[in-house]
């Protein structure tokens, strides 16, 4: 079997249907769908029953619902119960863009980490893609991220460099990003096909500065191959923002332009007052 999709969820019965029945309407049905539920008491259960009741017969489905100690474990027995060549994590809420997408991909599938695009969207409206990078480096990863909702995994880089680690609450993925590409370099490839639709407002949007959430992304950081470097790459990145701002002005605003130029004027008459000063005040030498 070539993919396997795994929806963890708990306690977001409506964003689960949404996430099911993308998956379920899919042209494509040689695919493998687990549904991990961590015992939810809001209707959940029924929603994977009524989903999985009317699916393709042809698409594997399976499921359970019992506790868990997080969104990382809940994700580690989704990969325990795969059987998929290729895993994709499709957490409730998060729906596959439309019905072809895995008709389309299926056969491009070719390194270790495929990422793909994916649509973010707020109240329903795209605000901006997710555009996946030629190749992913300490950089890229660092100031980018890679969207989960659209990446598919190969299950053997699971087996040979571990599952995601639990002892992170929130960003169990990024420590396995840093941990498989830039410590283990697998392989990774670029698909410009927009697979998911994400909704602001996940646990990373409404959390992003909780102090919890703050101290694992340092801890992530903190690695001594990682942290000698940081500090260049914030440098640069600086750089970057104020050569390409000083560009945007240089090309489009006359009026900043000329503004400049006063400036430097200013500069080169204040040095030329502080000289005639020292000529004519010697005392103020």
């Amino acid at each position: 079997m070539k993919m396997s999709i795994i929806t963890i969820n708990l306690n977001n019965a409506d964003g689960l249907r949404k996430t099911m029945m993308s998956v379920i309407n899919q042209t494509f049905k040689g695919f493998e769908f687990i549904v991990v539920d961590g015992s939810s008491t809001d209707g959940s259960i029924g929603v994977i029953q009524d989903c999985l009741s009317c699916a393709d017969k042809r698409m594997r489905a399976r499921w359970v619902s019992e506790l868990d100690s997080g969104i990382y474990n809940a994700m580690n027995k989704g990969i325990r119960m795969s059987s998929g060549e290729y895993l994709l994590f499709l957490n409730s809420g998060d729906c596959l863009a439309d019905n072809e997408v895995l008709d389309i991909v299926k056969n491009k599938l070719i390194k270790d980490i495929v990422v793909c695009r994916c649509n973010v969207l707020e109240n329903g409206i795209i605000v901006w893609s997710y555009i996946p990078k030629e190749i992913y480096t300490f950089g890229t990863i660092y100031f980018y991220g890679i969207a989960h909702q659209s990446t598919f995994i190969r299950k053997s880089v699971f087996e040979r460099f571990g599952i995601y680690d639990e002892s992170y609450k929130y960003n169990g993925d990024i420590e396995f990003w840093y941990r498989a590409i830039i410590d283990n370099k697998v392989s990774t490839q670029a698909l410009n096909t927009v697979i998911s639709n994400y909704s602001l407002g996940g646990v990373s949007d409404v959390l992003k500065n909780n102090p919890e959430f703050v101290y694992e992304h340092k801890r992530i950081l903190s690695n001594p191959a990682y942290e000698k470097f940081i500090d260049d790459y914030e440098q640069w990145a600086k750089d970057r923002e104020w050569i390409a701002k000083y560009r945007i002005i240089e090309k489009y605003s006359p009026i900043i332009r000329w503004l400049i130029v006063l400036e430097k004027v200013k500069r080169r008459f204040h040095k030329v007052f502080l000289i005639a000063c020292l000529f004519l005040c010697p005392s103020f030498s």
